[in-house]
């Protein structure tokens, strides 16, 4: 495929076609979802918040060449072309879909640091950083209270160096306590059209609790795009299911 995209980088095309075997982007894994609807239209920005999160969808680094020359991807299915695809583009037109994703991935763990409360959160976090960096592991997401940073990472990057990290982050002068936690499974709702929109993470709050799902983890980035939750592994497939039905009518 990159050679194709390259080519129609260099034809200046008006668009490009993949033919696949799949009717698009759907918004949820239809082995988790079986009556998944189908995205019409999605930007690139939301693919790549998909793709980060798991979602098997096209990787970013396969069109990029396309996306830097703004050349619009249309997804078909070569067994049903009827059935009209999903539309990559840097601006969609229809801004009536307000989840374009639900996916995510288990394996995750956090280590959730309190600091001394005299200490600036920054100063802790930067040594924090400085630790996991000295042993390569990559941070997914970092939440934070008044005293407290939840460092979130894959479970497997630190399978063979997590008793030296924590003991590296227990032994620093400005920690109170530090607490690692292997059971999280992250589940990413994405839409460009959250944005201003009232009530979304209300609505995926209640529809975890109503399947008696615990949140143990929520961040939400600065431009709205995505919400990502943090809940047990066993709780992921019956979490992604719940939040489908709650949010797409």
């Amino acid at each position: 495929m990159k050679e194709n995209v390259i080519i129609a980088k260099l034809l200046h095309a008006d668009v490009y076609e993949n033919w696949t075997d799949v009717s698009g982007v759907m918004i949820a894994d239809p082995k988790l979802v079986p009556d998944t609807r189908r995205v019409t239209e999605i930007t690139y920005d939301e693919l790549r918040e998909l793709s980060y999160m798991g979602a098997g969808v096209l990787h970013e680094e396969t069109i990029f060449p396309v996306k830097d020359a703004d050349i619009p991807i249309k997804i078909l299915n070569t067994y049903a072309p009827e059935d009209g695809g999903t539309l990559i583009c840097a601006h969609c037109k229809d801004n009536t879909q307000l989840i374009t994703g639900i996916t995510g991935k288990k394996g995750y763990a956090s280590i959730t640091v309190v600091k001394r409360n005299y200490v600036q959160k920054i100063k802790v976090l930067q040594e924090i950083l400085s630790i996991l960096r000295k042993y390569r592991i990559n941070v997914e997401h970092i939440p934070t209270g008044i005293d407290s940073i939840s460092i979130i990472i894959e479970k497997e990057s630190a399978r063979h160096d997590i008793a030296e990290v924590l003991e590296e982050i227990r032994g620093l002068d400005s920690v109170v306590s530090v607490n690692y936690d292997d059971d999280i499974a992250l589940l990413g709702i994405v839409g460009r059209n959250m944005v201003g929109y009232r009530g979304v993470a209300g609505a995926i709050f209640n529809a975890l609790a109503e399947n008696s799902v615990n949140v143990k983890v929520m961040a939400q980035g600065s431009s709205e795009l995505s919400i990502v939750i943090g809940v047990v592994n066993a709780d992921f497939e019956r979490s992604i299911r719940a939040v489908y039905r709650k949010l797409i009518k």
